[in-house]
């Protein structure tokens, strides 16, 4: 069992890694779940002591304002404490939502990750940024705001429908190709069902993602340095494409097809160099995905533009850009928006 302490401005982030983690959750009493619909057994079943369950709809429909407001309404009628404890069970939904309303409960109430998903456990339930889409804009509304621990238990992998392992391999690329060269080189040199068919390298896997996100947190929590911005690469096309879907594209495809678009954008327009967009599509491939833009994108490429002006990261004219300057290696590029107008019309 791997054990992380990162300190941030809350105070401790602990973090317990490996088969079996769930396990290690103590003090379950004057605690409040927040998990899907469909994982209310799982976390009945997994989660031991006296505590009260509040579901909340699947998927991308519950990053709502209307969802953080139900667990409000939960709290208050419950009669939950500053000393009482909100707890996610689930992807990075429920991440996202109970993070938001343990931020809000009288002003911050100590909050615990559970993350079911592979795509949770690498990225969305670490670092502590909590969001809901609002006006159809991915995390408008949010705040940060860690949790105090964060239980990513291995064993859970084996139990995901293939589709949300699939949706957690594109944060896994994104780590690879931007920050890990070393990680790079360990996807490539095995196949993904032979990862995680084997405890060992399953654990070594998410605990990689995992100390990349998080070290790069611990330097920049509040995305202020210039530093954490890194990790959204592939994400400013990434999120455009889930608008432009309506979110019917998961998140971790999206981001793949976002750092494909975001690497052909910055290769044409002298950025990046043809080896590293060629090694990242190497990887995608390795990791049985396509690197044909039509099998992301969805509609007309101008329809992106919308989005990514809405982007957090940009300004008036402009947004910083996270690519890699080779695989491994990151940079972060200040684009015009209107050079991205014009790749995306012209293509």
């Amino acid at each position: 069992m791997l054990k992380l302490t990162y300190r941030l401005s809350r105070g401790t982030t602990r973090i317990t890694l490996g088969n079996g983690a769930i396990s290690s959750l103590k003090g379950l009493e004057d605690s409040l779940v927040v998990c899907p619909r469909s994982l209310r057994n799982m976390a009945s079943s997994r989660l031991h002591g006296s505590f009260e369950i509040i579901e909340i709809p699947e998927g991308e429909e519950s990053k709502a304002l209307d969802t953080v407001v139900t667990i409000l309404d939960k709290l208050v009628d419950g009669g939950f404490k500053r000393t009482s404890r909100l707890i996610s069970f689930g992807g990075g939904t429920a991440s996202d939502v109970a993070g938001l309303a343990a931020s809000l409960y009288l002003r911050g109430i100590s909050y615990t990750s559970i993350p079911t998903t592979l795509l949770a456990m690498v990225d969305a339930a670490l670092g502590g940024k909590n969001g809901v889409n609002y006006r159809g804009v991915k995390n408008m509304l949010g705040t940060f705001y860690s949790p105090s621990e964060i239980i990513v238990d291995t064993s859970l992998v084996g139990e995901m429908p293939h589709n949300l392992v699939e949706d957690g391999i594109g944060e896994i690329a994104k780590y690879a190709t931007i920050m890990d060269g070393e990680l790079y080189g360990f996807l490539m040199a095995n196949q993904m069902d032979s990862i995680l068919d084997d405890a060992e390298k399953t654990e070594y896997l998410i605990s990689r993602c995992v100390s990349d996100k998080m070290d790069l947190v611990s330097q920049d929590e509040f995305d202020l340095e210039g530093k954490r911005v890194i990790l959204n690469f592939g994400h400013t096309f990434g999120h455009a494409l889930e608008g432009v879907s309506e979110f019917s594209i998961g998140h971790g495809h999206a981001v793949l097809g976002g750092m494909l678009l975001e690497t052909d954008y910055a290769a044409g327009n002298g950025l990046m160099n043809l080896e590293t967009k060629e090694g990242l599509h190497a990887l995608i491939r390795h990791l049985g995905f396509s690197t044909r833009e039509e099998d992301y994108l969805p509609g007309l490429r101008t329809e992106l533009l919308k989005y990514i002006t809405s982007d957090k990261k940009s300004t008036r004219h402009s947004i910083r850009l996270p690519l890699p300057e080779e695989i491994g290696i990151p940079k972060v590029c200040e684009v015009e928006l209107s050079s991205i107008s014009d790749y995306l019309g012209h293509h």
